[in-house]
């Protein structure tokens, strides 16, 4: 999906399968028309279309926040930029390497993208069986790999 973010930057967003289909649903339901200028999300004011505020965006998100909680009372804090940093963590995890996580958030910097991801002991431990399960390691069977902190 394409569309412009903060500063009109260009921004190409993956979605998965069942994102898109949640999406062509929304756009069957509430933008039958399908003008490519219309309004993604919108309010309703004076019986015409209007921009989405984002303090409505986190007034609905808080609604929804207030719900969830009634099942998963440890749910952390649900903002708008959480779906970002988190989409970011997914891409990151599955093997997407940084630079191109960065352009598709649109990212002038990649240290700015390297705030986003933050390496899991999963993705530690992947490496290492990497490392280990490699013909051409350097690292054989014998060797024991142990976590230091510091």
């Amino acid at each position: 999906m394409h569309f412009y973010g903060k500063g009109n930057k260009h921004r190409i967003t993956p979605l998965s399968a069942e994102i898109w289909k949640q999406f062509t649903d929304y756009v069957e339901k509430y933008l039958p028309e399908k003008e490519p200028e219309a309004l993604l999300f919108f309010t309703w004011r004076n019986g015409k279309r209007n921009k989405m505020s984002s303090n409505n965006v986190s007034r609905i998100l808080k609604d929804c926040e207030t719900e969830i909680r009634k099942v998963n009372p440890g749910l952390i804090h649900l903002h708008s930029h959480m779906f970002r940093r988190t989409r970011a963590m997914h891409l990151y995890q599955a093997g997407v390497p940084l630079p191109t996580i960065s352009e598709w958030l649109g990212h002038s910097s990649i240290e700015t993208t390297r705030f986003y991801a933050k390496v899991t002991e999963e993705m530690k431990r992947d490496a290492l069986h990497k490392l280990s399960d490699s013909d051409k390691s350097l690292f054989k069977e014998d060797v024991a790999f142990k976590i230091c902190r510091r």
